[in-house]
């Protein structure tokens, strides 16, 4: 194939929307191809684009080797670069890069100081800097979560949210304003407003079920999967689908939600049971929400005995070791897991275990 600027494109485009179906493999394949025609003709946007890519999957299998020698690459595109005329974009789109994994690691001190060099909250709000702003927004959620001091609190987000989907929306990119509502969701969860959060979860599912957006949401991690799995529990109870508080989804709908839940159930993070600190007392004084109210979530509470079978489920036990340690029939505890799945909104095992832990409804590895 002829290198062009143009299959260069193509390729790296290939591999963003094969990374949002979360087919990984094809991703990485396209993402390879396109950076080795970037680097023949030194096309630095496309470089830049492709090594994020790469950074996301390295992140994804947690290869931190493979990071650090994206961490290196980039480093020198911007060195061989210095010259070039959008040199100064590119040493703003590295910072970025930079500070945008340590935010996925959990280096908010090397995030505080990106922050320091970029200090967008003194300045008017410049919209054609959302990828800063969202990283910014990311990053003052991710101190509330660890229970940090914060500069900004969480209501001030509300209103640049909303300024960023409008810009965004204006200017046709449909993944940005996805990625920006499902933070507007996440904000409002957080401040206690569980109703305002579901709607926007609603509206959101409604948005990005025609594209089959799949990433977009399990990137986002844990607190996605929390507002996911309430939303689909409100939906089990009657009051909330017939008293006009929230729409029943239509099928295509809650297909894809289940799609998504699913997804989430084999993220390797969710399998090892990742979960957010609880927020601090004097967090819960101003109001902000534990992110995690499992019990709260269902629409019918799960009785003592169906809580030992959950806990066995998720400690690994068939069904007849959990009957031997129970001391009952192994018909009993196949009806108790019925039972567990209709109120979870669950119909497998793997979806049990991921959404008990996720709702802190069982200990974990105990």
């Amino acid at each position: 194939i002829e290198v062009t600027v143009t299959t260069s494109m193509l390729y790296i485009g290939l591999s963003i929307l094969y990374y949002e179906w979360n087919d990984l493999a094809q991703a990485s394949l396209f993402c390879e191809r396109g950076l080795a025609q970037s680097e023949l003709m030194e096309l630095g946007d496309m470089l830049w684009q492709g090594y994020q890519m790469q950074a996301q999957i390295a992140l994804y299998k947690n290869d931190v080797a493979q990071l650090t020698h994206l961490r290196e690459k980039a480093k020198e595109l911007l060195q061989r670069l210095a010259v070039n005329p959008i040199a100064a974009a590119l040493h703003r789109f590295y910072d970025f890069f930079e500070a945008d994994i340590a935010l996925r690691l959990g280096d908010l001190e090397a995030v505080a100081t990106w922050a320091t060099q970029y200090p967008l909250w003194n300045e008017a709000i410049e919209t054609d800097l959302w990828f800063l702003y969202e990283l910014y927004i990311r990053f003052i959620l991710a101190q509330h979560d660890a229970q940090q001091p914060s500069d900004r609190p969480l209501a001030s987000l509300l209103p640049l949210l909303q300024t960023l989907i409008h810009h965004v929306e204006a200017i046709g990119m449909e993944q940005a304003a996805i990625r920006f509502h499902n933070l507007l969701a996440q904000c409002y969860w957080r401040l206690a407003d569980k109703n305002r959060a579901l709607d926007e979860v609603a509206a959101v599912l409604q948005r990005a079920a025609g594209e089959g957006y799949i990433r977009t949401f399990l990137d986002e991690g844990e607190a996605m999967y929390q507002l996911l799995t309430a939303y689909r529990s409100t939906l089990l109870s009657p009051e909330s689908t017939q008293d006009g508080t929230r729409t029943k989804p239509t099928p295509a709908i809650a297909a894809y939600l289940d799609q998504l839940l699913n997804a989430f159930a084999e993220e390797p993070t969710m399998q090892h049971g990742a979960r957010p600190a609880a927020p601090s007392p004097a967090a819960q004084r101003e109001g902000v929400a534990n992110p995690v109210d499992g019990a709260a979530l269902l629409p019918e509470a799960l009785t003592e005995r169906e809580r030992e079978v959950l806990q066995l489920v998720v400690d690994g036990l068939t069904n007849q070791e959990i009957a031997d340690r129970l001391v009952i029939s192994l018909g009993t505890v196949k009806r108790h897991i019925s039972n567990i799945y209709g109120k979870m909104g669950v119909s497998h095992r793997t979806q049990a275990v991921a959404q008990a832990q996720a709702l802190q409804l069982v200990a974990v590895g105990r």
